[in-house]
């Protein structure tokens, strides 16, 4: 996503425990088995910019971020994106061109703290948002549930 001062790279970087298969596994290793590493590049206002690779987001909540954007480019406004680990969460933003806000915190905020969010805001139209929908639904095909 990006719009003409901001932009984010968000990219699946692999399994978070790429050797656990997860077939037939316990219960808890089946849930490790199914972390995904996210890492993503971001650059804020007056070029404030930083990165981050970390576990944020199973396979289950990567798919479900790319249905989320699908429905904002279809013209919905669906509650706040929350996932399980705290790092990210996604908002819209109602107006003529729907904002997108990213919420980083914990180790992925530039400052790696939980107490300091930084939220970036993203105005964008929805042909970027149908893409970026596209986009990041073919990433996390990518990573099924093991």
């Amino acid at each position: 996503m990006s719009t003409d001062e901001r932009r984010l790279d968000l990219r699946i970087a692999g399994y978070q425990f790429p050797e656990m298969a997860g077939h037939g596994a316990a219960k808890t290793d089946w849930d490790d088995a199914n972390w995904l590493m996210i890492a993503g590049k971001v650059l804020a206002d007056f070029g404030d910019a930083w990165s981050f690779m970390e576990p944020c987001m199973s396979v289950f909540e990567a798919q479900h971020l790319g249905n989320w954007l699908q429905q904002i480019a279809d013209g919905e406004r669906p509650d706040r994106l929350d996932f399980l680990e705290p790092c990210l969460a996604f908002t819209v933003e109602a107006g003529a061109s729907p904002v997108v806000v990213v919420k980083f915190s914990h180790r992925a905020s530039r400052s790696r703290r939980f107490d300091e969010p930084v939220g970036v805001a993203f105005a964008l139209g929805t042909d970027d948002l149908a893409k970026a929908a596209v986009e990041w639904r073919e990433e996390a095909a990518r990573f099924p549930p093991r």
